[in-house]
């Protein structure tokens, strides 16, 4: 799938537009966005920049990377004039927020490195000037490995290396925190698959080798992925693979079974031995990505606007996200339903999708971690 055009290159917007329009007519979920006017909050620059609007998934690749007509990550639209990257739509910064920002992109180091780079490393520097939580650096770094893959090296494995530094940070830091498991679950295993991306069979083996913890993991499908990845360090395989993949290889090696849910009993945890378990450990592993935005998505309108709570629905035939959250979250991954749309800080939310967890409604913490 082709990444959104360059900043600054409205040029390159045409044939993503008509490629879009194509697949609509088409009567196909799609991936749709276009050009959009910016301002810059710290000059005042006025500059087009290309948006994405929707887009519908339909499985997840082992770096976490969704697939399907989709952007990933969507589009940031980056100030031409200070390299500003655009992280808060429709929100107004307060003076000392512009006052800190206009120091950091004036700054040796962000006008360094945010040169020739895409905008979601531009962010990460950015954030890391911040002092942003560690894992938040890192997801930001492996967006921008993401949108590096067309580029190519060397831009593809800087992202990729920072975001390994950046994952090791984070599962030192995250190792007291009792509610943040999942987090650094993912701090510990992303790396292995980063490290074998970029060739380095050797540091992705010792990793994996020092990761026997995940296999108490309460992420659904992080046994089969890390028996998938041995096949592929050892096969010196760096190309993508999909979590998908991981059942359909199981049965080929025998490997241990899946987990279908996160805090669920091993009794439950089986997948069932038939056609159907490729695809329904891919679904199970965008619902629980799609839970994770709609979290995410709830708790920062709730920031901005000082409310205490806030409702959300999803038109199940096109995934469309409703509800004062859409302008965070246009859409998630169409044929879930949501059962429980209600989210305040401490409670939970649910969704249901028929091809994932047996179709039960999965109840999800207010982080969007799945609880039940």
């Amino acid at each position: 799938m082709c990444c959104p055009p360059a900043i600054g290159h409205p040029v390159r917007v045409l044939p993503r537009v008509l490629w879009i329009v194509s697949l609509a007519a088409c009567g196909l979920q799609a991936h749709t966005g276009g050009m959009v006017e910016c301002v810059c909050p710290l000059d005042g620059t006025k500059f087009e920049a290309w948006q994405d609007f929707s887009d519908t998934a339909f499985g997840t690749r082992l770096d976490l990377k969704r697939l399907g007509p989709i952007a990933q990550p969507w589009a940031l639209a980056q100030c031409p004039k200070c390299r500003l990257p655009l992280f808060q739509r429709e929100v107004e910064f307060s003076e000392q927020e512009k006052s800190k920002l206009r120091a950091i992109v004036g700054g040796k180091r962000f006008t360094e490195e945010s040169k020739g780079v895409s905008a979601y490393f531009a962010y990460a520097v950015l954030r890391e000037e911040l002092k942003e939580d560690p894992f938040a650096i890192a997801s930001t770094y492996l967006q921008a490995s993401w949108e590096a893959e067309e580029t190519g090296e060397p831009a593809y494995r800087k992202a990729v290396e920072r975001a390994i530094r950046w994952f090791d940070l984070a599962a030192d830091q995250l190792r007291v925190s009792a509610e943040k498991q999942n987090e650094r679950q993912l701090a510990i295993y992303l790396p292995i698959e980063l490290s074998r991306r970029i060739g380095e069979f050797g540091a992705a083996r010792e990793r994996l080798n020092a990761s026997a913890s995940l296999r108490e993991s309460g992420i659904g499908w992080m046994n089969g992925a890390l028996d998938l990845e041995r096949q592929l360090i050892n096969a010196g395989d760096q190309s993508c693979h999909d979590i998908g993949e991981v059942a359909s290889r199981e049965r080929s090696v025998a490997a241990p079974g899946l987990k279908t849910a996160v805090g669920t009993d091993q009794a439950d945890t089986k997948p069932a031995p038939n056609s159907s378990t490729t695809a329904l450990n891919s679904v199970e592993a965008t619902l629980q990505n799609d839970g994770r935005q709609l979290a995410s998505a709830c708790a920062q309108y709730l920031l901005e606007n000082g409310a205490k709570e806030v409702e959300f629905s999803v038109d199940p035939e096109s995934g469309t996200v409703s509800g004062p959250i859409a302008e965070f979250v246009k859409s998630i991954a169409a044929g879930t339903k949501v059962i429980d749309g209600s989210y305040e800080p401490g409670g939970t939310f649910s969704l249901q999708n028929p091809g994932a967890f047996a179709g039960r409604a999965v109840v999800f913490d207010d982080s969007g971690r799945i609880i039940r």
